[in-house]
């Protein structure tokens, strides 16, 4: 996990302070909810997903971004298992605190 950027409104969703390569995945899939710094063109949350959609739209920032700048640090199961089961198990690596059981030996 690397430092909270500054600019970030509190929430579970999260981008690392100095991480953007401004892919233009936010732009694309999240405008509403991450923003980009005049000074230096670094991201940031400039708000917390409110409904199920932007969720969705949040997550898939998270997936298809080029860095994995954007985390997610809060433990709600049901978006965790979005995240993983239905966008990939690559976000399990963005996900600070997992909650899910993974024990796939069945």
């Amino acid at each position: 996990m690397g430092n909270n950027a500054k600019e970030n409104v509190d929430g579970d969703f999260y981008i690392i302070e100095g991480c953007c390569a401004l892919c233009g995945v936010p732009q694309v899939h999240s405008p509403e909810l991450v923003g980009v710094t005049e000074k230096d063109g670094d991201c940031f949350m400039k708000r917390q997903p409110e409904t199920a959609t932007e969720t969705t739209r949040m997550i898939e920032t998270l997936t298809y971004s080029d860095l994995a700048c954007f985390r997610y640090r809060g433990t709600n199961i049901k978006i965790q298992e979005q995240m993983v089961f239905e966008f990939g198990f690559q976000n399990l690596s963005q996900i600070d605190f997992p909650v899910l059981n993974l024990d796939l030996k069945a």
